[in-house]
């Protein structure tokens, strides 16, 4: 196992039994079995380690499926994008219920790190589907759906996952679905 498998590994462990707050650097190198510098040398802080989680379960598998669609099917398919991450979330629920119900309301973490990580797949993503508007307008439309995306996935993980994947697709679909189709 990689020390990066390691201190993920401890990381959600430690999430099982202990708030993200009061999870500590040294904690999570002492259950992972490496040293702080080991830790510093891969993650700046706890937070980045929230980030890697996040883009191993749901960015990463959305930008494979992304490269595998040309620009007028990933018009077609903006459901199955939602559905995908929602999925990927689902599938590992213990562990992001874990860390965003104590969150919410008191620590944007999650917040932050999901629109952060989306803003960037969108930026990337609205010149793939043909938009020819201002880039200043594609900036403000990249990040309206990412921190609209980060809110919901909040909503959803601390409502206990209420909807199955699919449905909340549906819905999110429903809301945003007609202008991702008219923007190019």
């Amino acid at each position: 196992m990689s020390a990066n498998d390691a201190i993920e590994r401890s990381f959600k462990k430690l999430l099982e039994t202990t708030s993200y707050e009061k999870i500590t650097v040294s904690a999570i190198c002492e259950d992972a079995g490496v040293s702080r510098k080991t830790f510093y040398v891969r993650y700046r802080d706890k937070e980045a380690i929230v980030e890697s989680l996040f883009d191993q379960h749901v960015m990463q598998p959305l930008r494979n499926l992304n490269e595998l669609l040309s620009r007028d099917s990933a018009r077609k398919l903006d459901s199955l994008f939602y559905e995908k991450m929602y999925e990927s979330l689902f599938d590992e629920r213990t562990y992001y219920e874990n860390l965003v119900g104590p969150l919410r309301g008191h620590d944007d973490t999650f917040i932050r790190v999901v629109t952060n990580a989306i803003y960037a797949f969108n930026k990337d993503l609205i010149p793939k589907i043909g938009y020819r508007g201002s880039t200043v307008t594609a900036d403000y439309i990249a990040y309206f759906f990412a921190s609209s995306q980060a809110m919901f996935m909040q909503k959803w993980i601390s409502d206990k996952m209420v909807l199955s994947p699919h449905e909340l697709a549906e819905l999110y679909g429903k809301m945003t679905s007609s202008f991702w189709r008219d923007l190019a």
